[in-house]
């Protein structure tokens, strides 16, 4: 899924810049994380743990972007709404915002 990191930079980019913001570290890795595990749990047999919680990745820093993926990706990827609308939301979720 690497092949998306640059429009997904991008993208998760511009949504930050408009909120006068950055993206939270790893958001396009966790994605991937996520996407992945989600895509093959749902053809792989009754049983099956994504590599991210097998390997313990959400627990490396990145157990916070697991929660809003789930709140906000998870429902993208069973097909509410529009993937622009979901990263739009997740990123304005997870926003880094630069202290005074």
């Amino acid at each position: 899924m690497h092949q998306w990191d640059d429009a997904m930079d991008m993208l998760l980019a511009a949504q930050a810049s408009g909120a006068s913001g950055k993206v939270a570290f790893n958001l396009s890795h966790a994605l991937i994380f996520y996407t992945a595990g989600e895509a093959v749990r749902r053809v792989a047999p009754a049983g099956y743990v994504p590599y991210a919680e097998a390997a313990g990745v959400w627990q490396r820093g990145l157990q916070a972007l697991r929660s809003a993926i789930e709140e906000i990706w998870l429902p993208y990827l069973n097909g509410r709404g529009t993937r622009d609308e979901a990263l739009s939301v997740l990123v304005r979720r997870t926003l880094v915002v630069a202290k005074p």
